[in-house]
């Protein structure tokens, strides 16, 4: 059986916004960072920053986890939210090209729903 090649290259894409180990750019938890962003950054271009940092951290992770922060973030971010909503649905649309998962655009609406 031919092993996978695990750099990640080959089944992942680039998380370009970030420089090397996304928790370089973290100030105490992902949650505490992604709140520290202006509000007027999530509609320019940070929205692809911040979706790469959630997506790094679902790859350390695990859904579980991505889903607490998510829920924490709807809770603590009612202007910067539905922003984010639509940025994913943009994403799932292939409005925009993204380096993020579908697990984590799933993930992103399924929070919203609830």
């Amino acid at each position: 059986m031919k092993e996978k090649p695990n750099d990640g290259t080959h089944t992942r894409p680039l998380l370009d916004k970030l420089k090397g180990d996304y928790r370089e750019h973290l100030k105490g938890d992902l949650v505490q960072t992604i709140l520290a962003i202006p509000t007027e950054s999530f509609e320019v271009n940070d929205i692809e920053f911040v979706f790469q940092l959630l997506e790094a951290e679902l790859r350390a992770t695990d859904a579980g986890h991505i889903q607490n922060s998510l829920t924490s973030l709807k809770d603590k971010l009612a202007n910067s939210w539905p922003i984010i909503v639509a940025y994913a649905n943009e994403i799932e649309r292939g409005k925009v090209s993204s380096a993020v998962s579908h697990q984590l655009i799933a993930l992103i609406q399924l929070t919203d729903e609830a």
